[in-house]
């Protein structure tokens, strides 16, 4: 209500960078930067319309002779400005609501995610900044005031990331049947991640006028004095390019409502070819023993192209797997471990004598998965109606649970 007044329009120049290296043993460095216009309307108080236009996207290319790094353009600049220019609609202060239009793809939501928590600055009233909300979540944030008039002017925050509420590691697909599992936590401790921030606000209109924050991530191991060692730095700039009046009072969002916290895009194969899995697997079943040592290599080949398959994808192409060999197909679903697999088995399940033992057994095991998914849900209501048994409803209750 106070840093973003109702009816206006702020418009930020918008800067980015994530630059991977490794400190102390070489001077490379390499990663994305992006850039854009930020316009922020205002049609009513604590709810706001963000728009980002004219953005580019560029990579490391190079560096010059003194040390400073050389960008040119990425490949997909155009593609990427493109899909930016989409809308989002703000709503809250803590509890920060996000409204996407429709056709936003998550990738692009979770860049739009960092630019709206550079802009969720501290509050005029500073004792209510100690958790504050960012794309890590609720996070405790310690907050210097570096400079005074009759507000603060000069604000510097700092934040340990890994005490914030969704800091949590991408979780990777592993098999299922995997003996020691669940190892995503506590290597995610192997690197420490803090975040520093600094805004300056006009001291009579009380809006920010810039603001800049930097995320340092080291992995700890091989580290040295907490500095030296493989590194990432991520660093947002905002600055202010003129502020106007903006009259304009319509206000609707989609239905959809959204988090500010950062969500994991799945990271499925961009080509979807379900013939060349088929003929690895046909591959695999024909392998001469002479050629043995080659099983390993193929299977485990194997396992990842199905891991990287849409649902649309490996449904269809399971009938023609189980042609080739019906106990391979089973074993590579078994070590798979995406919902995407998990409901391939159910498919095949579904073609079993709906008295047999082993459906129940089968679906009991699918329904102590630690991490369900929507579609596991939805695979589990269709086998409900394929065989009421109580191991099935046990199973679909608890997953809705979990």
């Amino acid at each position: 209500a106070t840093r973003y007044k109702t009816l206006h329009k702020y418009e930020y120049r918008y800067e980015a960078e994530s630059l991977n290296a490794i400190n102390g043993a070489s001077t490379l460095k390499n990663g994305p930067k992006g850039s854009c216009m930020v316009q922020i309307e205002v049609p009513q108080t604590c709810s706001y319309i963000v728009r980002t236009t004219g953005c580019m996207l560029s990579e490391v290319a190079d560096m010059d002779t003194e040390g400073n790094l050389v960008f040119r353009p990425a490949a997909g600049s155009d593609a990427f400005a493109a899909e930016m220019e989409k809308y989002v609609v703000v709503e809250g202060v803590y509890d920060v609501k996000l409204y996407p239009e429709e056709g936003e793809t998550l990738t692009i939501l979770n860049i739009k995610r960092g630019i709206i928590s550079a802009l969720a600055v501290p509050l005029v009233e500073e004792d209510k900044n100690k958790i504050m909300p960012t794309i890590h979540g609720m996070c405790k944030t310690h907050s210097t005031v570096n400079a005074r008039e009759d507000i603060a002017t000069d604000i510097t925050l700092n934040r340990d990331l890994s005490k914030c509420e969704e800091f949590l590691p991408v979780r990777e697909h592993t098999s299922p049947l995997a003996l020691i599992s669940g190892m995503h936590y506590p290597l995610s401790q192997l690197v420490r991640s803090s975040q520093t921030c600094n805004y300056k606000f006009d001291n009579e209109n009380k809006h920010m006028t810039s603001g800049s924050c930097t995320e340092r991530h080291i992995l700890i191991p091989f580290s040295h004095k907490g500095e030296y060692g493989v590194t990432n730095v991520g660093k947002q700039e905002l600055t202010l390019v003129e502020v106007t009046p903006h009259n304009d009072r319509v206000f609707d969002h989609s239905e959809v409502a959204k988090g500010l916290h950062m969500e994991a895009v799945q990271d499925k194969t961009a080509v979807q070819d379900k013939d060349a899995g088929l003929n690895l697997l046909r591959e695999l079943t024909n392998l001469p023993e002479a050629e043995g040592e080659r099983r390993a290599h193929l299977f485990h080949k194997l396992v990842t192209m199905v891991r990287g398959m849409k649902a649309e994808t490996l449904s269809p192409a399971i009938p023609e797997a189980l042609e080739v060999s019906p106990v391979l197909t089973y074993q590579v679903l078994a070590q798979c471990g995406t919902p995407e697999c998990s409901s391939a088995i159910m498919q095949i399940l579904r073609t079993f004598d709906s008295s047999a033992v082993e459906v129940d057994a089968a679906v009991f095991a699918l329904g102590l998965v630690s991490n369900p998914s929507a579609l596991l849900i939805n695979d589990m209501l269709e086998m409900a109606k394929y065989k009421t048994s109580k191991p099935i409803l046990y199973a679909l209750s608890n997953i809705v649970k979990r």
